[in-house]
């Protein structure tokens, strides 16, 4: 349904590029679905239970360059809540597709964040909240003080080959 829906809303989509990047986005989407149900079946807590799925989006591979990097290692129910933590912490932190412009007061972030944004504020109330948990210091503060921008980068579709 991505595929035919939401895809060609953002510009992108199933006849737009090439079949490569199609299953790489639709492979994007079953991974999210799979990591959403091991969140949701070893979430005990509602503390788990509500950072999920900003977490997730974090985890997300969809074979784009602008999707989040793909981990070492595979996702494990024992461990998955500092898995997520770790991917989230690496997404936000990652100046390719996340950073702050200090001398402009602008957070550049990554689209997913625009098209994913109430995942985000259900896990920290708000997406420059849920960046300032796992950003740098100098960006958490500048955050944090306020008057900071946010904007949104391009996405960049084509398939990341590593």
């Amino acid at each position: 349904m991505a595929q035919l829906v939401v895809l060609p809303m953002m510009g992108a989509g199933l006849f737009s590029g090439s079949a490569l990047v199609a299953a790489g986005s639709l492979m994007g989407h079953l991974v999210y679905g799979a990591v959403l149900g091991a969140v949701y079946d070893h979430a005990a807590s509602a503390h788990v239970g509500a950072a999920a799925h900003g977490h997730a989006q974090s985890a997300i591979v969809c074979a784009s360059k602008s999707c989040p990097a793909l981990r070492p290692e595979a996702y494990r129910a024992a461990v998955l809540e500092r898995q997520l933590d770790d991917a989230a912490r690496g997404f936000v932190r990652d100046t390719t597709r996340n950073r702050l412009d200090a001398a402009a007061k602008t957070l550049w972030l990554s689209s997913n964040f625009d098209w994913f944004d109430e995942d985000f504020e259900r896990a920290s109330g708000s997406v420059p909240a849920f960046v300032a948990r796992y950003t740098d210091e100098p960006t958490t503060r500048a955050i944090r003080d306020g008057g900071v921008r946010v904007e949104f980068l391009d996405y960049d579709w084509s398939l990341n080959r590593r």
